[in-house]
């Protein structure tokens, strides 16, 4: 299931995953509970399921609240982001993102750390035994030194593989969480329900449009639509109908507009076109 949530391959990860539940009372370890709810609450985010993914990830943070390892620190705050950005919190996703990553790389600085000390004491300790060795056996003393010279070398070989090892786990891990923070840019800027653009992606457009329009002189109109009687459909046939209605309804709207033109929903049922390069006559003319 780890394998696949790396790989972006949520549903596989959710058919591993699903096998887990019928084994977690079972699992007598909260470390290990506390990380399989925090990847149900991943994959519940992913899939949209925003109260049960914010339960889960709540079950985990209560769980690890006294652990202070800092890895378990950066799996809460990465599922957390996922969480953030299911219940469309684009901003404190990034953050809780960035610092999912800075506690990663925190992780991987303490265990080269560990590492190195490690190292430091076998390093010491094999000379101790030289010591001891040279003292209890003169008459091999030649031998003796054949034997210490060949011991440091392994060790150094040893010292030079772990630190290489551990500088290749770094650029993966770097690479990952940049993989990691396209995907959720990716999730921030297009609404989930209908793929258009989010609230916060149409803003941004709008922004970058005014300021051409006031240095090209160049004009730019903005059209305001709402699906009236979408509540009365929630109330009477349910919400996936609902959810059918605005999808259709971004659908229709994509269709009667210009490739320059940019659709996106405000929110609810509201929907917000950029009509560029485009005066009061051609705004009115595709509304």
């Amino acid at each position: 299931a780890d394998i696949a949530m790396a790989r972006s391959n949520f549903a596989v990860a959710s058919v591993w995953s699903n096998k887990l539940v019928a084994m977690i009372e079972h699992i007598d370890d909260p470390v290990l509970r506390a990380r399989f709810a925090l990847q149900q609450a991943r994959l519940l985010a992913i899939a949209g399921e925003r109260g049960p993914a914010r339960q889960s990830l709540e079950g985990a943070k209560a769980a690890l609240k006294n652990d202070g390892q800092v890895w378990l620190k950066a799996l809460v705050r990465s599922a957390e982001a996922e969480v953030l950005a299911s219940e469309g919190q684009p901003q404190a996703s990034l953050q809780a993102m960035r610092e999912a990553a800075q506690l990663n790389t925190e992780s991987e600085r303490l265990t080269l750390r560990d590492i190195v000390a490690a190292q430091g004491d076998l390093y010491r300790l094999n000379e101790r035994e030289l010591r001891e060795k040279q003292m209890q056996q003169d008459s091999r003393l030649r031998e003796a030194q054949l034997d210490a010279a060949e011991q440091r070398v392994l060790t150094q070989r040893l010292l030079v593989a772990l630190v290489a090892f551990a500088a290749l786990v770094a650029a993966a891990a770097a690479f990952w969480q940049l993989s990691r923070a396209r995907r959720f840019r990716r999730r921030a800027e297009v609404d989930a329900l209908t793929g258009i653009c989010s609230r916060s992606a149409i803003e941004s457009h709008a922004r970058a449009a005014f300021a051409r329009s006031n240095r090209d002189r160049k004009p730019v109109s903005v059209l305001i639509a709402d699906v009236d009687g979408l509540k009365s459909v929630n109330d009477n046939c349910g919400h996936a109908e609902g959810d059918i209605l605005l999808r259709e309804m971004s659908a229709l709207i994509a269709s009667s507009l210009r490739q320059q033109d940019v659709l996106g929903r405000w929110g609810g049922d509201e929907f917000v076109v950029l009509l560029l390069d485009a005066d009061g006559k051609v705004a009115a003319e595709i509304a």
